[in-house]
């Protein structure tokens, strides 16, 4: 259906089993739990809420987690740690990835992570099995407070600059590309255990 399901300033979801097509208009999701299957989440910014954009808590799901936002989204903290499972995060304003007071892992994903976003700022500890790709229409930057990222492929594109500090643990081709501004490339960028970079493109 083309309507909300879910109006709410703070929201929180659990199923023993998937939690999939919801459309939601909310300030904050608390928490969305799925024991068994795949999360797939929509906010609709702006519909009978308070303020603009999605402030996420924890979500984890072992079937794979979607979540997409018509505004800005700020996560802490997203799993979908079973075996080929993908995490998908998708914001039509800026994307914010930060751990939570305390916390130091903000994506972990059994597959492969996506991200796009107006712009994106990711900080913490940060694990993919298979590819991340980041699309973004702005800039790109990972926090200067700390970021580590362990996965397969690596693809980051941007429109504006784009800089990356930290460490990066990857196998096969790795690529870093603004289009119409700067790389500032501050990272140690090394081979995963066992794997090599076949290409690196800057």
């Amino acid at each position: 259906d083309s309507g909300v399901d879910v109006v709410a300033h703070r929201l929180q979801l659990s199923a023993g089993a998937g939690i999939n097509g919801l459309e939601i208009a909310a300030n904050t999701l608390v928490s969305a739990v799925s024991a068994r299957g795949a999360i797939s989440l929509e906010d609709r910014d702006g519909v009978d809420e308070w303020t603009p954009g999605l402030i996420t808590g924890t979500v984890s799901a072992p079937g794979g987690v979607t979540l997409t936002s018509g505004g800005p989204m700020s996560v802490e903290r997203v799993t979908a740690a079973s075996a080929g499972s993908a995490l998908s995060l998708a914001a039509a304003g800026a994307l914010t990835l930060v751990p939570a007071t305390g916390g130091s892992s903000v994506l972990t994903a059994g597959g492969t992570i996506s991200l796009s976003g107006d712009s994106i700022t990711w900080a913490g500890t940060n694990s993919a099995g298979g590819a991340v790709t980041v699309e973004t229409a702005g800039s790109f930057t990972t926090s200067t407070s700390g970021f580590g990222l362990t996965s397969g492929s690596l693809s980051i594109r941007s429109l504006s600059d784009l800089a990356v500090r930290g460490t990066i643990a990857t196998s096969g081709e790795v690529s870093f590309v603004s289009t119409h501004a700067n790389v500032a490339m501050g990272a140690a960028i090394t081979a995963r255990a066992g794997s090599s970079i076949s290409m690196l493109t800057f």
